[in-house]
């Protein structure tokens, strides 16, 4: 064995400059992996968003979020003004929630005409 040693711990030292190529080498492989990730959750994100609806002059997208195993309504409520957007985020209680995504988001969405019902002065749709 001790004969061996020798050879072994040669084996794992690298000279410094061998060391900052191999580092290099492996941050640019996470990267590229971090950044196929990183799209692969937007996509999935993206394909699991529903279709915005209009109501009353207003754009309403369903953005339930993740509590614990079940999911909360959120609502954006966008208003079209003039050439600029203006968004509003409204969370429906955090305890009320819903067993899929599915389902929290069509509470979003009723969650978010209920309060452009109970708004004075909301456009007329």
């Amino acid at each position: 064995m001790h004969g061996n040693s020798g050879k072994l711990s040669q084996l794992f030292t690298l000279h410094p400059s061998r060391a900052r190529a191999l580092d290099c080498s492996v941050l640019n492989a996470a990267s590229r992996t971090l950044r196929r990730v990183e799209k692969t959750a937007l996509a999935h994100k993206v394909s699991h968003m529903a279709e915005p609806v209009e109501y009353k002059g207003y754009v309403l997208r369903a953005e339930p979020y993740r509590r614990g195993g079940q999911w909360v309504a959120k609502v954006i409520i966008e208003r079209h003004d003039h050439g600029s957007v203006h968004f509003e985020p409204v969370a429906d209680s955090p305890d009320t929630l819903y067993p899929t995504r599915e389902d929290a988001g069509e509470a979003s969405i009723q969650f978010g005409k209920a309060l452009l019902d109970s708004r004075k002065g909301a456009r007329s749709g």
